[in-house]
Formats: C-alpha cells, sequence, structure tokens
C-alpha cells in the first residue's frame, strides 16, 4: 500500500509541473510599448575623436 502511495504521490508532482510549464505565460524579451527617450546634452562620439550633442546630431540626420 505504501509502495502504491508513493508512485502514486510521484505520478502527481510530475503531471503537476508538466501543466505548469505548459500552460505558463512567456514573457516578451522586449516590450512593446517602450518609448526611447533621448538626452539632448549626451554626447555622440565617431571613434575618431570627432563628438557632436545629442540635439546636434538629430539636427544633422533631419537636414
Amino acid at each position: 500500500m505504501l509502495k502504491k502511495l508513493v508512485i502514486l504521490i510521484i505520478l502527481v508532482i510530475i503531471v503537476g509541473l508538466g501543466v505548469f510549464f505548459i500552460f505558463e505565460k512567456e514573457e516578451p524579451a522586449i516590450k512593446t510599448s517602450s518609448t526611447i527617450v533621448s538626452d539632448p546634452d549626451k554626447k555622440i562620439c565617431d571613434g575618431k575623436g570627432n563628438c557632436t550633442t545629442e540635439a546636434k546630431y538629430q539636427e544633422y540626420l533631419n537636414a
């Protein structure tokens, strides 16, 4: 009787974990509602020592 009870408990645990992992909601890695906030005083450098601010860089891109 004890052996049957142990087997039943093990089966319940295995089935319970299976159901839990099947129905677990997956979270997206990147939130779709995130917004990009830019700091106009942030420095952007090109690797050659030429640095400019974010605001001037955006003006350059939009020109």
